[in-house]
């Protein structure tokens, strides 16, 4: 069964170059391999990507969305990521964390601040985060359509899902990570799929 889709529920993403992207896919087919997971990473569908801001759009405002975004990255510096270790955050999501320097972190604020002011509050984000949050961040999703913004940004790369959560020692453990580093050139958007995955990318920003 494919992934379910969010109607108007969008993720400000930076991609990976191919050498990253393919680790974190070896990663995912690995845990897959040892474990029952909920999705396997791939080139086309449950892409691997960094996410900023997942935030729902409405129709009439997504030419404004877009607009916005081009002219946040003309303004900004982007610069060097690096891959860190592989962990299990939440209990049941694999990730790959990402270092945060302060170029990413000012990104991130000016995309949260900017681009929170279109957000479709029509959309209940809520019922696509399901439960185990604080009420600080149940009161983001109610704010932002999202609870890892501001000081509970952490960017990362999601491997995958475990459907058993205690399998988590056991798999990280057999795992190895190739550490990389790489420079961001621009950022893009795309359609969100159950566990805020990433599918078809709607555009693409390049830094000037």
């Amino acid at each position: 069964m494919g992934p379910r889709f969010y109607k108007g529920y969008y993720d400000v993403v930076i991609l990976l170059p191919p050498a990253v992207r393919d680790e974190a896919i070896r990663l995912s087919r690995a845990v897959k391999r040892r474990t029952p997971a909920s999705f396997v990473l791939g080139r086309r569908k449950f892409i691997p990507h960094i996410s900023l801001y997942h935030v729902p759009i409405a129709a009439r405002d997504f030419p404004t969305f877009r607009q916005v975004l081009e002219r946040i990255i003309s303004q900004s510096r982007l610069g060097t990521l690096a891959v860190q270790e592989i962990a299990s955050r939440g209990g049941s999501s694999l990730w790959l964390g990402v270092t945060n320097p302060a170029w990413l972190k000012r990104l991130h604020r000016q995309v949260l601040n900017e681009i929170a002011l279109l957000r479709n509050r029509r959309f209940n984000a809520s019922r696509t985060w399901g439960g185990g949050y604080s009420e600080r961040r149940r009161e983001l999703i109610q704010r932002y359509g999202a609870p890892s913004v501001g000081r509970f940004f952490r960017p990362h790369i999601t491997i995958t899902s475990l459907r058993d959560d205690r399998d988590a020692p056991r798999v990280l453990k057999a795992l190895r990570v190739r550490p990389q580093s790489f420079g961001v050139t621009s950022i893009s958007v795309c359609e969100l799929g159950s566990h805020h995955t990433c599918h078809r990318i709607v555009f693409t920003i390049r830094k000037p």
